[in-house]
């Protein structure tokens, strides 16, 4: 059984009737195990191919001559490829919102390299052009 749930404050609270009706056939105190998967958020994927579009836009080809191509480069770039080296999907699939986000701020980091600028600009540049705002970033990583 799969079912959706909002965060609200330190609950998981269901989003639908389906949901409310799933949990209510649960016994009170009884023990569930939930494995946390973040659906992934179609705005994230349009700012994704809009960073694409800024790196075409902005480098005369060097990383190909369309989005597609400049996705396949930045995949290989940030090391989301199979044993073969090859790009894997960033499908919706394959990768949940979690996953997503770890794999857009990589590209973002190299394709502010790339263009000479920040990671905060790119992030600002992509607000700008999707009218859409990421999450501030918070590195966890060194």
């Amino acid at each position: 059984m799969r079912i959706q749930l909002v965060k609200d404050g330190n609950a998981l609270i269901p989003v639908d009737d389906d949901a409310l009706s799933a949990l209510l056939k649960i016994p009170q105190g009884e023990l569930v195990t939930v494995d946390l998967i973040r659906d992934r958020n179609p705005r994230w994927h349009n700012m994704y191919w809009h960073l694409c579009g800024l790196l075409l836009d902005n480098s005369d080809n060097q990383y190909g001559s369309t989005k597609e191509a400049v996705s396949s480069f930045m995949k290989i770039a940030v090391g989301h490829v199979d044993r073969n080296g090859d790009p894997l999907s960033i499908s919706f699939k394959s990768m949940d919102q979690t996953e997503f986000e770890s794999f857009y701020s990589r590209v973002s980091d190299v394709v502010a390299g790339l263009l000479g600028t920040t990671p905060d600009t790119i992030r600002v540049e992509i607000e700008n052009l999707t009218g859409q705002v990421s999450a501030p970033r918070y590195r966890t990583d060194p």
